[in-house]
């Protein structure tokens, strides 16, 4: 299939999201409705907000803002 080349190669890169959120898009027939640069859009704002997340989880395993970051 043309499409497993560029999963691989997004994997290889470490852009797991964008490949798992590439792969949704592939699978969902509401998707073709979309324009190019909507769904590139979504791909990588599914990969930012995962590596966001994912960021402030590691500086905070608790959940719990310290007062400094919470003036911040």
């Amino acid at each position: 299939m043309v499409h497993e080349p560029t999963l691989r190669k997004l994997q290889e890169m470490r852009l797991s999201v964008m490949a798992e959120s590439y792969q949704s898009q592939l699978l969902d027939p509401n998707f073709p409705v979309l324009s190019f640069e909507e769904r590139f859009g979504l791909l990588v704002d599914t990969e930012w907000s995962r590596r966001k997340n994912n960021r402030l989880s590691s500086l905070n395993p608790q959940g719990r803002l310290s007062a400094k970051q919470r003036l911040h």
